[in-house]
Formats: structure tokens, C-alpha cells, sequence
């Protein structure tokens, strides 16, 4: 069973610049801040850059979050503050700030979800934006996220 969401666009963007040279150069940037996230020559290196830039990125603390659409959204909660529903967000292998990009980014884009567990009384369990999301069936409860795949595996660039 596949699920869509509609969403808002979100950064970061990925451009293929190329160069007079004939040469291809990748880079990611970030619109709102203005901010280049990586370039490089080849997309396995951007992406690679941007990875590490990622994980030192903090999220501000008043912002809407992808991963509350998400969920709430699967749980018909339409409410402005998501801390009644969602406990805590437990994650690995994976920043805060990469989970609501690809989240976000992912319901930009009206991508599948994709059920994994949805008949356990308790527990549901998706996969979306190449993470992996456990939470309650109802809320309140902890909601578990942890990428499925590498990002360089999917060639991304």
C-alpha cells in the first residue's frame, strides 16, 4: 500500500555546472541562507562534502518539522504543536538536520510511502526518503528514524 503527501519546497538545491572546459562540476547550496554546502568534480565527492557539513548543522529551534508532517499526518493529528504527540525522535547513522531535509524534501516531491508494518496493533513501521521510521499506532510515542541505504549508493547526484 503506497501513501502520498503534498508538501512545501525546501533546500538544499543540487546544480551540474558546466564549464567551458567541457568539465562537469557539482555543487549543493542552500537558498534561503545563501549558503554552499559542497563542489566538487565529482558527484561522489559533493556528495561526500556535503555529508560532513550536515552532521555540524543545527536545526533552529522554532522550525516547523518535516518528520512531525509526516507522522502527524499518518495519525490525521493536525495540530500546530507536534511535542504532545511525538516524545522524542530517536536516531542513528543520521543527523536531526539531514533527517528533515530528506523528510522535507521528500514530501516536496510527493515521493511513496512505503509501508513495512501497518497491521501490528501497536507499532507502525515505513520507509521514506530512504529512512527507515518506526512509531506508535496511536499517539503519543517515541518515533525511531535510520537510513535504509547509503546516499552514495543511490547516486544522488
Amino acid at each position: 500500500m503506497d501513501t502520498f503527501f503534498h508538501g512545501v519546497p525546501v533546500e538544499p538545491y543540487a546544480q551540474v555546472l558546466r564549464l567551458e572546459s567541457g568539465k562537469r562540476r557539482y555543487r549543493v547550496m542552500n537558498n534561503s541562507a545563501k549558503r554552499l554546502f559542497a563542489v566538487a568534480d565529482d558527484p561522489l565527492d559533493c556528495l561526500k562534502e556535503v555529508e560532513q557539513t550536515l552532521r555540524t548543522v543545527r536545526l533552529p529551534e522554532q522550525r516547523v518539522s518535516a518528520l512531525g508532517q509526516l507522522v502527524m499526518g499518518i495519525w490525521q493529528q493536525f495540530e500546530a504543536d507536534e511535542t504532545t504527540y511525538i516524545q522524542e525522535v530517536a536516531y542513528r547513522g543520521i543527523s536531526q538536520f539531514q533527517i528533515e531535509e530528506k523528510i522535507g524534501h521528500a514530501l516536496a516531491n510527493r515521493q511513496r510511502i512505503r509501508w513495512i508494518e501497518k497491521a501490528d496493533p501497536r507499532q507502525s513501521v515505513i520507509e521514506f526518503a530512504h529512512l527507515r521510521i518506526s512509531f506508535p499506532k496511536r499517539p503519543p510515542g517515541i518515533v525511531t528514524v535510520e537510513p535504509v541505504e547509503s546516499s552514495y549508493e543511490r547516486g544522488a547526484l
